[in-house]
């Protein structure tokens, strides 16, 4: 071995042990900085308002290709499960044997108390009954 990756072994090995050390005398060390208090110390928050349901939980889908009379259809239905009026955008792109379809629709969606006007279903024509479909949904709450 000639000097200079000697000395580079040398030094690498003494960099591994300062981190090793200092990472062992930092996991040692129970004092806390002032000013702060240690985690079992420390008061809770108190209280806040109940934030708003988030749109994306409150909405499941629902997706299934169905006859429509004689025509092939690939349906997205939604549900709300909130209290709070939703508005959801549905996007698909499904491929079947007979080629591609895609559709965009906007959704209105009532509180979940409203029983069947809190479910809304979107129908795209596609070219066959079975297929692979690739859907996303925005929801805002009103």
């Amino acid at each position: 071995m000639n000097l200079p990756s000697t000395l580079r072994a040398t030094g690498l090995g003494l960099s591994l042990a300062l981190v090793f050390a200092t990472g062992a005398l930092a996991e040692d060390s129970n004092s806390v900085p002032p000013g702060q208090q240690p985690p079992t110390e420390q008061q809770e928050p108190a209280p806040q308002q109940k934030p708003a349901p988030d749109p994306a939980k409150c909405v499941t889908n629902e997706t299934d290709f169905k006859r429509a009379g004689d025509k092939a259809v690939f349906v997205i239905a939604l549900t709300n499960a909130c209290e709070s009026r939703q508005s959801c955008t549905v996007s698909a792109y499904v491929v079947t044997a007979g080629g591609p379809s895609q559709g965009k629709a906007t959704l209105l969606l009532a509180p979940a108390s409203e029983g069947k006007a809190a479910q809304q279903s979107y129908a795209l024509p596609v070219e066959g009954m079975g297929g692979m479909a690739n859907v996303s949904q925005s929801c805002t709450t009103l």
